[in-house]
């Protein structure tokens, strides 16, 4: 593993055991002028993930300094299920040292207004952009073989 690394953190509502995971594939870096930086995941093989019709889905990124710090977030996540009063997990629900970290949240309306989209546009993938503070988060919702999966995870820091 090289260091340091952006790592894609995911927590399905739907699933019975809830908890947060982390991806095994690491976005790739692109520094751009500007002082942007972005991610991406290079292939949809790295992350292809099934929407059930309930599904709220919770994403994470975070900064991962060293192979140390890599496997503090690892025992912390795998140590911790709370979640807030209402249910939403957030990033103060993994205590987290890292010099960045955002939380976004794709929730079942704009699943819903995406498949919506893509019906009346008769397209099988659409383009969701999420943003927190300085942070876009885009992820794509394809349709195949009649289920809905959200692919190819990229993110903007400005």
């Amino acid at each position: 593993m090289s260091f340091p690394r952006y790592g894609l953190l995911l927590f399905d509502s739907s699933k019975k055991n809830k908890c947060w995971c982390m991806l095994n594939h690491h976005f790739i870096i692109e520094e751009k002028i500007d002082n942007r930086i972005m991610g991406a995941f290079l292939r949809d093989i790295w992350f292809n993930h099934e929407v059930s019709e309930k599904d709220e889905l919770y994403f994470m990124i975070t900064l991962i300094c060293n192979e140390n710090h890599y496997n503090k977030i690892m025992n912390i996540i795998e140590n911790t299920t709370e979640l807030n009063t209402n249910g939403i997990p957030t990033v103060n629900n993994i205590p987290i040292k890292t010099s960045f970290s955002r939380c976004f949240i794709l929730t079942t309306y704009t699943i819903n207004n995406t498949k919506e989209k893509m019906k009346k546009m008769k397209t099988d993938t659409e383009t969701i952009t999420l943003y927190q503070d300085d942070c876009y988060f885009i992820i794509n919702l394809i349709k195949y073989d009649d289920k809905f999966m959200v692919t190819l995870p990229r993110f903007e820091l400005n």
